[in-house]
């Protein structure tokens, strides 16, 4: 691509009739553009980030050094435009695609015999180097999470700088003079870098072609505020030629103040609505709902969320100046995630309930209020491959409702997750049926919480042609209480999810009962409406009603026998 067609693609680029990635298209493999005498930057893809080479009397000047993916395209485009030694490497900050392809120019001096090339970089770099060493398989998850490429493993050696700073640094390499500023942004150790007598600021990621990515949800803190305020420093500079950290070069003083102006507007605008009804007292839910992007700055070609979203940046702010508590004294201290879903489904009639609403939902495009309903569905009932199925669904119409990478690429997962959980075969818990069946399903179903159980039993293969339910199930202990209900505890420790059956019984209890051993499995568990007993004077003067139901446990490797008792109701909790 000749300068004359780079400008007419640019013009297209700035007012949205062409993509970034078209522009990606037009960079694949590697490209220099010149953007002043001695100086080009090299682009290889929009996902990495771009490196501005400066030539100088003392060696070439560097800043940033592109990814693991990209570094060797970055080396060979540097190389065939100069050959000179690598004298000073500059990190805009610590993340892996503008640092990871220092080791080359290292490992290039090293077998030529020259000096290795100094890299300087903010004090906070070293900080972050050291938090990478510490979380090197959360990082892998994280990133292969936020990108959806399962497997994804973080890079786990990191060219740490020869030299830091706090505040500001001034160089003077060979004749050239280069100014680093420091400023809070998408990381704590970020740098943006002034030309001036080239009147060229190279951002880094302050500017990156989409919505600014102050928001990301699994990553540490952003900083929107300090963000918009370095863009204004940047602005203030009224460079010609701005080098953003991904995306192409933006020439004309009047562009570039634009670019970075309307940058810092939206930043300022949600950081301003949101500290206005913080200081209200109102909660995170309230603002998460109140607060919006100004739709003209959104609608700006460079401003599109499309790797991050504004919610996440409003979650963000929030985080920066008020912590982790979101205002709802439920979340204080919260039941865990199984026990309230237990409770909900239970409440609502079942789990299919619940799953099926959630698929209305989502096909209607409500697909927030679809989501917390699978996701209760789903952790009453983890095994289900049919609850597992609406799920991968659900996420998927999530999954397509977002705007921005982020957003995408996490539904994405958990629609993956779902789909290989609806199609993982699970063990069979149950016997060949017999007529004793129905009368088990008719009494689950009309005890209080029995419903949750038998949708938990139908979720496993071959249920419908079962006959005693719970084969396989440990008795994990028998309380006979005389002023309070009774329990009967049920354990299947050998599945995918522990899960634990609690019958409360009541009324007067008989039990038939022997095997009783240090391991309790039974081969199955029947409920069947008791017949007519006889009783004697003297449990007639006590008041004694005899129980309902007859709880057969059958023989497997211990335990045995029937208990007679009024079963009162069932609980099914995973541990």
């Amino acid at each position: 691509m000749d300068d004359q067609q780079r400008d007419e693609f640019f013009e297209r680029l700035w007012t949205g009739a062409a993509t970034l990635e078209d522009w990606t298209a037009t960079v694949a493999g590697g490209v220099a553009q010149p953007i002043a005498d001695d100086v080009i930057t090299i682009h290889t893809s929009y996902l990495f980030g771009n490196a501005t080479a400066l030539r100088t009397s003392e060696g070439i000047v560097l800043i940033d050094s592109g990814s693991r993916e990209t570094a060797a395209q970055t080396f060979a485009v540097l190389r065939r435009w100069d050959e000179a030694p690598v004298h000073t490497i500059i990190y805009t900050h610590g993340h892996i695609d503008h640092t990871w392809g220092a080791r080359l120019y290292d490992q290039e001096a090293d077998g030529k015999g020259f000096a290795r090339p100094r890299v300087i970089a903010h004090r906070n770099v070293l900080n972050r180097f050291k938090r990478y060493d510490t979380t090197h398989d959360l990082n892998s998850l994280v990133m292969g999470r936020q990108f959806n490429q399962p497997g994804y493993t973080f890079p786990d050696q990191h060219r740490r700088p020869d030299e830091v700073y706090d505040e500001t640094l001034s160089l003077d390499i060979g004749g050239t003079k280069i100014e680093l500023m420091h400023g809070r942004g998408e990381t704590d150790d970020a740098t943006f870098v002034w030309l001036p007598q080239k009147q060229i600021v190279a951002s880094g990621d302050f500017v990156i072609w989409v919505f600014p990515n102050a928001g990301n949800p699994r990553k540490v803190q952003r900083y929107a505020p300090d963000w918009a305020r370095a863009l204004r420093q940047m602005q203030a500079l009224t460079p010609a030629v701005l080098v953003p950290g991904h995306g192409p070069v933006v020439r004309g003083a009047k562009r570039v103040d634009e670019m970075l102006g309307s940058a810092a507007d939206v930043l300022e605008s949600l950081t301003t609505q949101t500290l206005a009804l913080m200081n209200t007292g109102s909660s995170l839910d309230d603002i998460l709902h109140k607060v919006s992007a100004p739709p003209e700055l959104l609608a700006r070609p460079w401003l599109k969320p499309k790797y991050d979203d504004p919610e996440f940046v409003v979650r963000n702010i929030w985080h920066l100046y008020a912590g982790w508590f979101d205002g709802n004294p439920s979340h204080l201290k919260p039941a865990s995630d199984a026990e309230l879903a237990a409770e909900i489904s239970t409440l609502v009639g079942g789990v299919d309930r619940l799953a099926r609403r959630a698929g209305e939902l989502a096909a209607s495009g409500h697909t927030r209020l679809a989501a917390h309903l699978i996701e209760f569905a789903s952790d009453a009932m983890p095994q289900s491959p049919q609850i597992q199925s609406v799920r991968a669904e659900v996420y998927g119409r999530c999954a397509e409702a977002e705007t921005s990478l982020i957003g995408k690429a996490i539904f994405s997962v958990y629609q993956r997750d779902a789909k290989e959980r609806s199609t993982v075969p699970i063990r069979a818990v149950t016997f060949p049926r017999d007529e004793s069946a129905h009368e088990t399903e008719e009494i689950l179903a009309e005890t209080e919480g029995g419903q949750q159980i038998l949708d938990w039993l139908a979720s496993f293969p071959g249920y419908l042609h079962a006959g005693a339910a719970f084969g396989d199930f440990e008795v994990v202990s028998f309380h006979l209480r005389r002023e309070s209900p009774s329990e009967l505890v049920l354990n299947l420790p050998d599945s995918p999810r522990p899960v634990t059956v609690t019958f409360t019984l009541g009324d007067w209890i008989d039990t038939r009962i022997e095997g009783f051993s240090h391991q309790n499995v039974i081969g199955g568990l029947r409920l069947r409406r008791a017949g007519l007993r006889d009783t004697q004077l003297w449990e007639q003067g006590v008041g004694m009603v005899p129980g309902l139901i007859e709880i057969e446990l059958e023989p497997c490797f211990g335990a045995n026998g029937v208990i007679r008792a009024t079963l009162q109701k069932v609980h099914l909790q995973f541990s």
